[in-house]
């Protein structure tokens, strides 16, 4: 780098450089070294909600299809050899869910 490529203003406390360019990088490591910081504490928060949750017995996902009674009830009609498919269309369900059982 030579002399003339950079030069410093100092006024009023705002240090001015006359070659972006040259500054560019530094900016933006500095920008990105930001962001990776407020990542982690929003990684750290949500993780730290996301543990009360589950202490108070929130389940996350989503909902099961078919309530404990259905399939109790699906894998005894399955057990009397009724076909797969016929148990999922009366409950509204895949074939492969009720295969899942």
């Amino acid at each position: 780098m030579k002399a003339r490529d950079l030069s410093i203003q100092p006024r009023g406390g705002i240090v001015r450089v006359a070659h972006f360019n040259i500054v560019r990088p530094l900016a933006r490591d500095c920008v990105a070294a930001i962001a990776e910081f407020e990542r982690e504490l929003i990684r750290e928060r949500t993780g730290e909600g996301r543990r009360r949750a589950q202490e108070r017995g929130v389940r996350f996902g989503p909902k099961p299809k078919l309530s404990d009674f259905q399939r109790r009830e699906a894998l005894a009609r399955r057990g009397n050899g009724e076909t797969l498919a016929a148990i999922a269309k009366s409950y509204a369900v895949s074939v492969s869910m009720i295969s899942r059982l």
